[in-house]
């Protein structure tokens, strides 16, 4: 590595900002362990990585798929780093073949890790610091489509999310111990004050004839004020927003706040006012469960930890952390519940779009074969529950290679969009229409009566197909398609392969129509 490099990677305001997140050496985490899998499943890679760079070595946050021991020991030396070179430029590195690559053929990640192919996005903190990278590695060479670089910028952007969440919170703890401090400090202020007066009140002497008692008093006046202060102050400038609501009333806010007013719109005033504020700031999906656990949390003494919906003054939904616990009195008795509201709707939108993407297809929107299977095995179960059959129709288009080849890929991905959009048109709502990829699809068909309701379903299908396609000239497309039938709980992927079998063999009759798989005698029965 050139010194230039080093210095990158070794910049000591980069190391401290590593450090402080607490991550290095850290045990593996669900919420990180989750994105690996999503992204090694969506871009059909055998490895993925969450990977830290430190000044000497590199460590897996979280590693999918990663050869022994290097799995086990969740790091390597830099020797053995691609992900150095993402800190180093501070930019994607996309890499084909790593083997007749200048800059990394010598790495000895290549022998040892059995790394060819790699793609690495940044993983930048929230003050500018690239930590390290979230990379996709394959072991043959492979080119990296625009799509999956996509992908995993999404994913690079969840990592980046959840490592600044994690931030917040070590500044919420930090503030914690402080208002606890705080806190403590108003009391013995308080209790000196009370002393002094009950004193007073003993002496049954006028202010006016106790001086040093009153100076006393205005001293401590002033150190009350201080604290109460420095708590408004360290609250105000809190990157999220301090409630404390009263256990005596389910809806009364006794605090907010003014960071309330960014994500709400409600003002803290307007919140502190309002005796029916949460009623109306809880979303009312959210709301029974939300104080169903409110109250499991109280009677229990535990803190309250929460994710869920808020409507804002506006009629915006956003999605909030709620962190809670029970402040007592003197007497042990709680008073108060005192929490902290995070704004966590970008990170959860982008969970929604990452799972969206991870079961559906990128082309047509349509789900994809993970969630096909999926589908496909509850509606077996239902249908040996309910004794009513499910039906697979697997299907084919016929002759597709030669609109690849004539037209170009990009009408061919036209072809498979508007192809998508009638196969919708000919089923109900509560079926499903999935592409298992090229020019695959599989409609299954929840609770049918029998065969005759997916042959008029094969039929509908046939008849829009036989539509030209316009595009900068017309395309006629038809389609081959395969039929089972089946009521017992079998699995999803045999029953596919009956519709499999069938589907070919309508495409050995002469394709352009369906046939069915005959259950139980596996005879075919073949349909112009």
């Amino acid at each position: 590595m050139l010194n230039d490099d080093l210095l990158t990677i070794r910049d000591p305001s980069r190391l401290a900002a590593l450090a402080a997140l607490d991550l290095l050496d850290s045990p593996p985490e669900p919420a990180f362990d989750t994105l690996t899998r999503i992204a090694a499943k969506s871009l059909r890679a055998p490895i993925a990585i969450i990977c830290l760079v430190d000044a000497e070595r590199q460590f897996f946050k979280s590693a999918f798929g990663l050869p022994q021991p290097w799995a086990l020991r969740r790091g390597t030396p830099l020797t053995h780093s691609f992900c150095q070179f993402v800190v180093t430029f501070g930019q994607p590195l996309l890499v084909s073949d790593a083997r007749l690559n200048s800059l990394l053929h010598q790495n000895l990640a290549i022998p040892e890790l059995g790394i060819v192919a790699y793609v690495g996005i940044p993983i930048v903190s929230h003050d500018g610091h690239t930590l390290g990278s979230f990379c996709v590695a394959d072991c043959v060479p492979r080119v990296w489509s625009d799509e999956e670089i996509s992908l995993l910028q999404d994913l690079a952007d969840c990592v980046m999310l959840e490592i600044e969440q994690r931030r917040k919170l070590a500044e919420r703890v930090q503030f914690e111990e402080v208002l606890q401090a705080l806190n403590a400090e108003l009391e013995t202020q308080v209790d000196t004050l009370v002393s002094a007066l009950s004193i007073k009140l003993g002496e049954d002497m006028p202010p006016s004839q106790n001086p040093q008692f009153e100076l006393d008093l205005a001293r401590r006046h002033f150190q009350v004020k201080g604290v109460n202060v420095n708590y408004r102050t360290l609250v105000e400038q809190l990157p999220a927003v301090v409630y404390i609501n009263d256990l005596g009333s389910v809806c009364s806010m006794l605090y907010a706040s003014p960071q309330i007013e960014s994500i709400l719109g409600y003002s803290a005033a307007e919140c502190m006012a309002d005796p029916f504020i949460w009623d109306k700031i809880i979303h009312p999906d959210d709301h029974g469960w939300v104080q169903e656990k409110c109250d499991e949390a109280n009677d229990a003494g535990e803190p309250l930890r929460l994710e869920y919906r808020m409507v804002t003054k506006d009629g915006r939904i956003v999605w909030i952390r709620d962190e809670a616990v029970l402040i007592y009195d003197s007497e042990g008795q709680p008073r108060c519940r005192q929490g902290i509201l995070s704004d966590i709707t970008v990170r959860r939108l982008l969970e929604s779009q990452l799972t969206h993407q991870a079961f559906h297809d990128p082309l047509t929107d349509l789900p994809n074969r993970s969630l096909c299977l999926d589908r496909l095995q509850q509606a077996l179960v239902r249908a040996e529950n309910c004794n009513r059959p499910v039906a697979a129709l697997f299907l084919d288009l016929d002759n597709f290679k030669q609109v690849n080849d004539g037209l170009g890929h990009q009408a061919g991905d036209q072809v498979l969009t508007v192809v998508a959009q009638r196969l919708q048109n000919c089923i109900r709502p509560e079926d499903t229409v999935a592409r298992l990829g090229g020019d695959e699809f599989v409609i299954l068909l929840d609770g049918v009566d029998g065969e005759q309701d997916a042959i008029v379903v094969a039929q509908r299908i046939l008849a829009a197909l036989a539509e030209p396609i316009v595009l900068q000239q017309e395309v006629w497309i038809t389609c081959s398609i395969g039929i089972a039938l089946a009521v017992a709980d079998q699995a999803s992927e045999a029953f596919l392969e009956n519709a499999d079998a069938a589907m070919y063999e309508a495409k050995t009759k002469g394709k352009n129509q369906y046939a069915m798989f005959m259950p139980g005698t596996h005879r075919l029965r073949q349909h112009i």
